[in-house]
């Protein structure tokens, strides 16, 4: 982002405009993503980075699907605890070999 943020601000510095104009222009570009990036952090408790925002975005979605869908938290616990039990229990008995499969 910041890059692109850069490049467009370049070119319309040294080509398109002047410093006079675009000056308050980049002022206000880099408060305002100062200010977004800091709501982010404030918000979400992470860094503002692409992966981050990403990953929010994402659990944001998955969290509206669920929803709308009326997903069973409750019964994908249980089996996310059994699967775990199974795992251990399986996993302490079998070779070596087949310990990296499961």
């Amino acid at each position: 982002y910041l890059l692109v943020q850069s490049g467009v601000r370049a070119h319309m510095v040294w080509i398109t405009y002047d410093w006079g104009v675009m000056e308050p222009v980049t002022y206000f570009v880099f408060l305002s993503t100062l200010i977004g990036g800091l709501y982010f952090f404030l918000m979400a408790g992470e860094e503002f980075t692409y992966n981050a925002l990403e990953e929010r975005r994402f659990k944001i979605s998955l969290r509206r699907l669920y929803l709308n869908r009326k997903f069973n938290w409750k019964r994908w616990n249980e089996l996310h605890q059994q699967v775990v039990m199974l795992k251990t229990i399986i996993g302490d008995k079998l070779p070596d070999e087949l310990k990296d499969k499961i």
